[in-house]
């Protein structure tokens, strides 16, 4: 039992190894990416913004996850075109002003 154990907690160690080193990847590419990118969840709390999302939204605070975009974002077309997309799942391009 006790070597089962220690195999399971060697397979559990590798595992989680290999997600922090895809996590520290996709935020060394989206923190040098020129593109704003925020992941928001249905709620539109915010999972991740990169320097050039809140560089080019003006976010009036440091968008840790959990905030809600709206707390930190003051443009209504966008948010808007959020529900808009999160309803239909289909992508939406448009400009906000």
């Amino acid at each position: 039992l006790q070597d089962e154990l220690n195999k399971s907690h060697a397979v559990a160690m590798e595992k989680t190894q290999q997600l922090y080193g895809e996590i520290f990847r996709t935020t060394r590419v989206l923190n040098s990416m020129l593109e704003g990118v925020i992941a928001v969840d249905s709620s539109f709390r915010i999972l991740s913004a990169n320097p050039a999302a809140q560089a080019l939204l003006m976010m009036s605070a440091e968008p840790k996850p959990g905030r809600l975009l709206v707390e930190l974002v003051r443009f209504p077309k966008l948010i808007s075109m959020l529900e808009q997309t999160l309803k239909s799942q289909r992508k939406l391009e448009g400009d906000v002003e």
